[in-house]
């Protein structure tokens, strides 16, 4: 059914901004806490510095050495910290593109079972698993001498490509739908 396909969709697509919303949150709250404990790392260092050039235990040479080495600590810690979050962003995003698999996978498979229900008893039934590959019977040659066939098939998929498209479903059910065989549909 291609309303509850879309529907799912939409529903799946609610979820990714939902997703993305609480990464640009995320990423917001982490460089805040990153930018505060820098600052605060910063002040200790540099007064610490002051204290110990007022005493005359460091010259201004070792100024240059303590900015140097603050900021390439920084910069570490920047890059650590990127790294670890692009790495949580992979591992959440691997488990809800998952979900809504298995999410998609199931209404297929319980649109197959209805339709199955629905059909009369001398009816073929869809098979659960696909063929195992092979070579084909015959040549496409053999099939199609002129290639002229594909034209209007092409210029579908050029106009499509060129249009704006919002959901996976909308996009096959436009391709699909003037395709008189299941070798048209596979074009």
């Amino acid at each position: 059914d291609y309303d509850a396909q879309t529907r799912l969709e939409l529903i799946h697509r609610k979820d990714e901004d939902k997703l993305y919303e609480a990464f640009d949150e995320n990423k917001k709250r982490e460089y805040d806490q990153f930018e505060k404990e820098t600052k605060e790392e910063w002040e200790q260092a540099l007064a610490d510095f002051a204290r110990k050039y007022e005493k005359g235990q460091v010259g201004s040479r070792n100024k240059e050495d303590l900015i140097r080495h603050l900021t390439i600590k920084r910069d570490k810690k920047l890059e650590t910290l990127h790294q670890q979050r692009k790495e949580r962003e992979r591992l959440q995003t691997a488990e809800l593109l998952d979900r809504q698999a298995k999410e998609m996978l199931d209404l297929f498979k319980q649109a197959r079972v209805e339709c199955d229900d629905s059909s009369y008893i001398g009816s073929p039934s869809y098979p659960t698993t696909p063929p195992p590959p092979q070579p084909p019977i015959c040549s496409k040659r053999e099939i199609y001498t002129n290639t002229m066939v594909f034209e209007a098939i092409d210029e579908v998929a050029i106009t499509m490509a060129q249009s704006e498209i919002t959901t996976f479903t909308e996009l096959i059910r436009t391709l699909t739908a003037n395709a008189r065989n299941d070798i048209e549909k596979a074009r």
